[in-house]
């Protein structure tokens, strides 16, 4: 929880900020854009971007150390129930 929930929570953040800023650039007309809002919004979306690409490998490899566990509990329980019952 230490080392992978930070990123996951920064995922979160980015994808809070970057949803903003559409919103805002979105609901300026074209000509009204400055070209420091067009920077923003880029900047914002490939922090978003880098985030999605980590959110998804820490999330891969926590489903597949879930999985394992899961498999080594029903292992477990299998063969408890095996021996007392």
């Amino acid at each position: 929880a230490n080392d992978k929930i930070p990123g996951q929570i920064d995922f979160y953040l980015k994808k809070e900020n970057f949803e903003k800023l559409k919103k805002a650039i979105d609901s300026k007309r074209q000509n009204d854009r400055t070209q420091s809002d067009i920077d923003q919004y880029y900047k914002s979306l490939k922090e978003y971007n880098d985030a999605v690409t980590r959110y998804n490998t820490v999330n891969n490899e926590l489903n597949k150390k879930r999985s394992v566990a899961y498999d080594q509990w029903n292992k477990a329980v299998d063969d408890f129930m095996a021996k007392h019952v």
